[in-house]
């Protein structure tokens, strides 16, 4: 019937013999093979072709204190893990609407981690969208915002603060869109803590001790005191750092040693 009707390279259903519901050229082979679109076609290299999964930050309201969450994904979404920076989600009614809503997903925000979860208590899955679609609206206090909202990708802890599974419990592979608005951070390239997404230079930038480099070694030439950069030469006599020749002969010449004296 319509929508699962696929050509398979020998002329249009219904056209040259070949019977609406079939797709092979010999009319005796149904549709059978499910897409990621749902789309029932003949084998798997009909299928329409899948695009990167992805989310962004989109249509901020820093006078209401709102985001939306935008997902577009090639696969079942069973649940999803997702943390932010820049701003702190409200725990009560820090999320609505969207394709999570719709799908019943059980929704919570804020915590320590400052991120929303999302996954539903009857296995319901968000559906794959193939194109970019809400999936929930974030509430933040626009209090404590810090001007700017980012994914964060990694929790306390050193684990991903980004994860949306699909229906068999495996992680999707994402692209994760870019932050809204300047972070804060070192804008200067020379300095050790230089951060190359920082738009605005908040007065953290951490440089070197004079002789030395970021990683605490030294830059320079060490004298033969073995000091970074420093001043110590051997003298005459060959000492470091020495007074050079101090030994006066009978003729009130000075050297090294008595020996030396003419």
């Amino acid at each position: 019937g319509d929508g699962i009707i696929q050509d398979c390279g020998c002329g249009t259903p219904g056209e040259y013999g070949i019977p609406d519901g079939y797709c092979d050229c010999d009319s005796s082979t149904t549709p059978e093979f499910a897409c990621w679109d749902y789309s029932l076609v003949c084998s798997e290299e009909d299928c329409p072709e899948a695009g990167d999964n992805t989310i962004t930050i989109e249509n901020v309201d820093e006078a209401l204190g709102t985001f939306d969450i935008v997902m577009e994904n090639y696969a079942p979404v069973a649940g999803f893990q997702i943390a932010f920076s820049g701003v702190d989600l409200l725990e009560e009614d820090g999320a609505s609407g969207g394709s999570a809503e719709e799908a019943g997903f059980e929704i919570t925000t804020g915590g320590p981690e400052n991120q929303i979860l999302g996954f539903s208590l009857t296995g319901a899955t968000i559906p794959p969208s193939g194109t970019p679609l809400l999936l929930t609206t974030i509430s933040y206090d626009i209090s404590t915002s810090l001007g700017y909202i980012c994914f964060n990708e990694f929790l306390s802890d050193g684990t991903d603060g980004i994860t949306i599974g699909d229906d068999n419990a495996v992680a999707l592979d994402l692209v994760i869109g870019e932050c809204y608005g300047d972070i804060p951070g070192c804008t200067d390239p020379i300095a050790c803590n230089y951060d190359s997404e920082a738009g605005v230079d908040d007065g953290s930038c951490e440089y070197p001790e004079e002789n030395y480099d970021c990683d605490g070694n030294c830059a320079v030439e060490e004298d033969c005191l073995g000091e970074c950069g420093g001043s110590a030469v051997v003298d005459e006599c060959g000492a470091c750092d020495g007074p050079g020749a101090t030994v006066e002969c009978w003729d009130a010449s000075l050297v090294c040693d008595v020996s030396d004296c003419p």
